[in-house]
């Protein structure tokens, strides 16, 4: 594919604006994950960490584009590197196919924790590490095999990765006797390719599309279950119940069967052994039917407490998807036109060489993207600009008086209470794990003593 020196120089100077965004926003993240001691320990954090790791890697020579391609290579301007620094370009961009694996990995971290709530603690027993040697294995094993197969050669964009040697050389597979195979290097590169790089991206999006669908239909399952409790026509109409702000009062037709009980009990002095018994039933039974309704309102109580960390856990994992998809999308779409025998427009092959190397950048955004909005929920008043200002300003210099925009610090209970709640609202995982914490801390309802309540005349039931 040839380009003009114009459009050459274009799709040289793109990866590089993008690449330094992306590096910053990488940068950043490990900053505000190495000096927090909390968040060094959770495995949300460490999965973002490991993925900011690779992604520096990968754009430091996404950076280099053009300078990393051997000087004299045909149809390029502006190239000062050897065969040695294409080598080593084209062994970190494949390196980088550990970020997309990443990605799913995140997209499953997010599935277990708010579907199958699974812990922090089992996570870190073997889930996790499986996941960082599962994506260090296939990118140093497929990047280290590239350099003996010599697959690492200037593309038919200004970088060096997985292509032949010369442009458009025969390769083995597809020879033929009258055309054989011709390539000094990178033979059968188009197939390295796609074993090396592409299945891995393309399973990676189709896992995060699985783990995306269970995850909405898991939120989506809870906030039906919700409505269902917390609907006061029907549960006034299941459980015969009426409960207002200040107290819990049973229907009439519970009063009835409470006041049967008692006038059981008190209706004569020679009342006998077997009315006192059935009104001792009786009051069993409507302490019985008391202790399940207030079961049922404390359930439905519970369940809207967790639907919204729910849908803030699956909102924030859909942006993260969202980011993975914006930086592979037109590389995709750009090798199924390859592969179908045509070739992609100019603007194309522009967008993917400034989508591709920006995923640091767009993880810090999604990653900023809570406190932003926390910022803005509690900060009406304030301008987008001044909201995402004081979020940017939050990673470095601790809180913000938004009143003043002078730092703040935590010196009264107030202070620390709304520092506790943004810590709250931002680490959605975080809270998981202290709900499960504190599940565990309690016992069972059904391993609680039993309290034995004895029906005396003096009470309201008998």
């Amino acid at each position: 594919m040839g380009f003009t020196q114009t459009e050459f120089l274009i799709l040289a100077i793109i990866p590089k604006v993008s690449a330094v965004l992306s590096t910053a926003g990488s940068v950043w993240i490990l900053v505000e994950v190495f000096t927090d001691r909390k968040k060094v320990t959770n495995v949300y954090h460490r999965l973002l960490t490991a993925m900011s790791i690779y992604d520096i890697l990968e754009s430091s020579w996404n950076f280099a584009s053009n300078w990393a391609l051997p000087v004299g290579t045909p149809n390029t301007w502006y190239t000062f590197g050897t065969q040695a620094t294409c080598t080593a370009q084209g062994f970190f961009l494949q390196f980088g196919v550990g970020i997309p694996i990443y990605n799913g990995c995140l997209a499953l971290y997010y599935l277990l924790i708010v579907r199958y709530g699974i812990r922090d603690e089992r996570m870190k027993k073997w889930i996790e590490p499986s996941m960082h040697l599962f994506a260090f294995v296939v990118a140093f094993g497929t990047a280290i095999a590239g350099v003996p197969l010599d697959l690492y050669n200037p593309d038919d964009v200004p970088m060096c990765w997985i292509k032949n040697n010369p442009i458009g050389c025969t390769e083995t597979w597809q020879s033929t006797p009258e055309n054989p195979a011709n390539c000094v290097r990178g033979d059968n590169s188009s197939l390295y390719r796609f074993a090396f790089y592409l299945s891995w991206v393309w399973g990676s999006i189709f896992s995060a599309i699985v783990a995306t669908v269970l995850l909405y239909l898991t939120v989506r399952g809870l906030e039906k279950k919700t409505t269902r409790y917390t609907n006061p026509s029907r549960s006034s109409i299941r459980a015969g119940w009426s409960k207002n702000k200040d107290t819990e009062q049973p229907s009439s037709n519970f009063v009835s069967l409470e006041q049967q009980g008692t006038d059981r009990s008190e209706s004569s002095e020679g009342y006998t052994q077997g009315s006192s018994t059935s009104g001792r039933q009786a009051s069993s039974l409507v302490q019985s039917v008391r202790a399940t309704l207030r079961k049922m309102v404390s359930r439905g109580e519970q369940d809207r407490n967790e639907n919204p960390r729910s849908r803030q856990v699956f909102n924030q994992a859909v942006w993260y998807i969202a980011a993975f998809f914006l930086t592979h999308i037109f590389a995709c779409i750009q090798q199924v036109i390859f592969f179908a025998g045509g070739t992609p427009p100019f603007w194309m092959i522009a967008i993917h060489m400034f989508c591709d190397p920006g995923q640091g950048f767009y993880n810090f955004l999604v990653y900023r993207r809570p406190r932003y909005i926390y910022i803005r929920n509690k900060n009406p008043e304030l301008s987008r600009f001044q909201c995402l200002r004081l979020a940017l300003r939050w990673s470095f210099r601790g809180p913000v008086d938004v009143t003043t925009g002078r730092d703040r610090k935590v010196t009264t209970i107030n202070d620390a209470v709304a520092d506790q709640e943004y810590d709250s609202f931002h680490d959605c995982d975080d809270d998981y794990q202290d709900k499960f914490d504190s599940e565990e801390e309690s016992p069972p309802e059904e391993e609680q003593a039993p309290r034995n309540i004895e029906p005396t005349n003096s009470g309201r039931f008998g």
